[in-house]
């Protein structure tokens, strides 16, 4: 390109990038649009797939449980059940009986059952279909406690796996539930049901008549069934082979168990193949569903499209090149023309004009230049005028600076005063020309604290701002310095200001007096529903005062347990129980135990607590309390079961006082216990109800408990 300019050159280039531009945008585009819809369409049937064998694999589920449900209704094992547990008749006979009725009655009905067996209320094996584990603790297991111990959140039922314990990767099915007594319905044991695993293979090769949608059944060959664990519990092996569990590390499922919701994506399997797939839990187990299709065979169109877009783009670059360059020679002359336009008007010639017979983008750019060179003619003139505005601003910014009310006093290096406002003579009562060449400290130095505060500012050379007062006056300013620092690093003056918050400060003083008599009325309240009630707040706030200064030690707390803090504990302490205006006499003032339903009315006191109070900023501590002081360290409490440090520390402070006032105080449904017994109960709550901080502080100061739970009457 000899004799082409560089911007010739390049806007060749450019017109090459631009035309290409369309044709790139639309393969690219295609193709983009091509991949997703064919991976889309994929994903919509391999959701579909998973969705079907998710609902049949929770219709095989809920068939076992139902039969192990049916099992139970067995009047029979009921009876065997209670008198052994009861230990009335012969305990060896009845066992006896009931284990070759579980085997033949119940085991051999089914031939996927592999053994059944019954488990008493602890947990122990009394009754076996193999008579080989009867006397064993299988208390630990989770077909016993979801069942048993966990009855209202599981429904008494359980269905999973487990692993065998004679061959790690080979698992059983495991299907339990609650045994209950004729009379009473009252939970008495747990059945459990152990199904052979190659019985779940039938979900992941299901025939035509149970999929309907037979254009899939390609799809439907690739499913399989994981646990948590990562083991392959069901996959689409040989009819009749028993299934050898695998285990696999496939991130799409793994995903699923993490997140807790359904995932599709393309990934490489657990076969190493890449693949597009759908994974899905199955409620109430921790399985999880996948059908998979080869991605490789799914995205094959998009190959034949790319040799196509190849062919097109090779012909249409040939094409766009010769375009490009006879465009790119026409413009080439006038840019010559601009250059040297403008290395004339660089040397001072002013007066000279460019001009180009164009009707396009450089002719504008021509006129541009002449424009430009008539504005700098002028430039003088406006740089008089901005001299004259400069000045009109300096005396502006004058008038501003004395007419803020704030005191500004501006020192040298050796603190001495060269310039301040009308402000600064107002507040410190100095005429304003006395002030000039006066050492601050002569000045401002009889403030309480503006010393300490000049110090530390000049010091570090960084900007401060504290509180510091006149006595003689009764006032209170907010007063800031800010040292002035060199290019070399070294000090050369500071700006001091006083601001006037005198007004500010008492009416924090007046507020701050208002919301103490506030809670102080509201814990009244609570006094006057109950009497107890009363005294147990005047304990509560001392036990609170001293489990805070102990905290306050610990470097963990130092710099949480401030001085506010210590002051606002106790009031709003007093207010952990006004929830409780809410509840009816007849449940308040019962004597003895609640039952369930009104101890769930009394529970309703934390939320009502908080909403009684909602409003105020000043009592947001005293919020925290009412609705977090009955959370556990370990979760298990109420209302929002919040766990660990996620509990406010003031909400953890009052659970420990509340609970060692009601140890050793006598209330209508218990009797009083002493210190020592409160101690140990409190000890070996640690980390289960009470924070491991909160109790190792009131170990540290439980003389000063002993000695408040006898100041008032209890």
């Amino acid at each position: 390109m000899k004799g082409i300019t560089r911007f010739g050159r390049n806007t060749f280039l450019w017109f090459l990038l631009v035309a290409l531009l369309p044709l790139t945008a639309v393969g690219v585009t295609t193709y983009i649009d091509l991949r997703l819809h064919i991976k889309g369409t994929a994903f919509d049937d391999l959701q579909h797939d998973a969705h079907k064998y998710r609902d049949h694999t929770q219709t095989f589920l809920n068939a076992w449980l139902w039969t192990a449900e049916a099992f139970c209704s067995d009047g029979f094992i009921k009876d065997a059940v209670l008198e052994i547990t009861s230990g009335t008749g012969n305990k060896s006979d009845i066992v006896k009986q009931l284990n070759k009725h579980l085997r033949i009655s119940k085991k051999d009905l089914y031939r996927d059952i592999s053994e059944v067996f019954i488990l008493d209320e602890s947990g122990i094996v009394i009754a076996s279909s193999n008579d080989v584990e009867v006397g064993e603790n299988l208390s630990r297991m989770a077909y016993f406690r979801k069942p048993f111990i966990n009855l209202e959140e599981t429904g008494g039922k359980f269905a999973g796996e487990v692993e065998s314990q004679a061959v790690p990767g080979r698992f059983h099915l495991v299907f339990s539930h609650i045994l209950k007594d004729m009379d009473y319905q009252l939970p008495v044991g747990v059945l459990v049901m152990k199904v052979k695993l190659n019985s779940l293979q039938i979900i992941t090769k299901p025939s035509v008549a149970t999929f309907t949608d037979t254009t899939n059944t390609e799809l439907l060959a690739t499913a399989y069934i994981t646990n948590k664990d990562g083991w392959l519990l069901a996959y689409s092996s040989p009819p009749g082979q028993e299934t050898s569990s695998q285990h696999i590390d496939t991130k799409n499922v793994f995903r699923v168990f993490e997140t807790g919701t359904e995932s599709v994506g393309e990934y490489k399997n657990y076969l190493g193949t890449e693949v597009l797939g759908a994974t899905l839990l199955v409620s109430e187990t921790d399985w999880a569903v996948t059908t998979e299709i080869n991605a490789h065979e799914i995205l094959a169109p998009l190959r034949r499209l790319g040799y196509m877009f190849g062919g097109i783009a090779g012909f249409s670059l040939l094409l766009i090149f010769g375009l490009s360059f006879a465009i790119s020679r026409g413009i080439n002359k006038s840019i010559k023309e601009l250059i040297l336009g403008t290395e004339r008007i660089a040397t001072g010639d002013l007066d000279y004009k460019i001009s180009l017979k164009r009707k396009d983008e450089l002719r504008t750019l021509s006129d541009s230049f002449n424009t430009m060179t008539h504005s700098l003619k002028t430039s003088n003139e406006e740089r008089e005028r901005l001299f004259s505005v400069v000045e009109k601003a300096k005396i502006e910014w004058e008038n501003t600076f004395d007419s803020i009310h704030d005191a500004i006093l501006s020192c040298d290096a050796n603190h001495k005063i060269i310039r301040v406002n009308r402000g600064a003579s107002r507040i410190l009562g100095i005429d304003l020309n006395e002030l000039i060449n006066m050492k601050w400290h002569d000045v401002v130095g009889k403030l309480s604290g503006f010393e300490q505060l000049a110090r530390d500012a000049l010091e570090g050379l960084e900007p401060l701002s504290r509180e510091v007062c006149d006595r003689e006056k009764d006032k209170t300013f907010l007063a800031s310095i800010y040292p002035m620092v060199g290019n070399d690093g070294t000090f050369q003056g500071s700006v001091q200001i006083l601001h006037d918050i005198t007004d500010i400060k008492k009416a924090e003083i007046e507020l701050e007096e208002r919301r103490v008599i506030a809670m102080a009325k509201l814990a009244e309240l609570a006094e006057k529903r109950d009497l107890e009630t009363g005294h147990h707040l005047i304990r509560i706030r001392g036990y609170c005062q001293v489990l805070a200064d102990e905290l306050r030690k610990q470097p963990k707390y130092s710099g949480i347990i401030d001085d506010q803090f210590i002051k606002s504990l106790p009031d709003a302490s007093m207010l952990h129980d006004i929830g409780k205006v809410g509840i009816p006499d007849s449940v308040l003032l019962k004597p003895g135990r609640l039952d369930p339903e009104e101890f769930a009315i009394i529970k309703t006191h934390t939320v009502t607590g908080d909403e009684v109070l909602a409003g105020p900023e000043y009592f947001k501590m005293a919020r925290e309390i009412c609705r977090h002081h009955h959370e556990r360290y370990d979760g298990k409490g109420y209302p929002d079961g919040l766990k660990g440090e996620d509990i406010p520390l003031s909400a953890r402070i009052v659970t420990l006082a509340d609970t060692y006032d009601a140890i050793v105080s006598e209330r209508p449904y218990s009797k009083s216990r002493t210190h020592e017994q409160a101690r140990a109960i409190i000890l070996q709550e640690s980390g289960k109800q009470f924070c491991p901080d909160v109790v190792r502080a009131f170990i540290g100061r439980e003389n000063d408990f002993r000695a408040l739970s006898r100041s008032t009457p209890g």
